[in-house]
């Protein structure tokens, strides 16, 4: 093992050390966020192709059982409970505003809950 004392070099090593260190995690955050938007991404397609499926045929269109399912599915595809309640506030009538105001209210009721952990 190499030891080094107080000199420029371990300055140096210690300054290299931090930087790839921040990048490292930076590029961690990063991709954690293009795996949710992908995610995001591929229930967006899903769900409009479900939509779609229903709204060409018109058996479909006017089956409302065939809704609920399509609603069922949506719900379902949903990991955090903050959009299962702007979901399901959309689906009572409320508005889109008044929806995402109570996913947010939601996610900020549960801020300091530390039984309620959301994984996606």
């Amino acid at each position: 093992m190499l030891i080094l004392d107080d000199s420029s070099a371990k300055d140096k090593i210690l300054h290299h050390y931090k930087q790839t260190n921040e990048k490292v995690q930076s590029s961690i955050i990063a991709f954690q966020f293009y795996d949710r938007m992908q995610q995001c991404l591929q229930h967006v397609t899903e769900n409009l192709t479900g939509l779609s499926d229903i709204v060409d045929s018109p058996q479909l269109l006017y089956n409302p059982i065939e809704w609920g399912k399509l609603q069922d599915k949506i719900r379902k595809g949903y990991t955090m409970e903050s959009e299962k309640v702007m979901f399901d506030a959309i689906l009572q009538g409320k508005t889109i505003e008044h929806a995402m105001q109570l996913a947010a209210e939601h996610v900020n009721s549960n801020e300091y809950d530390d039984d309620d952990i959301e994984l996606f």
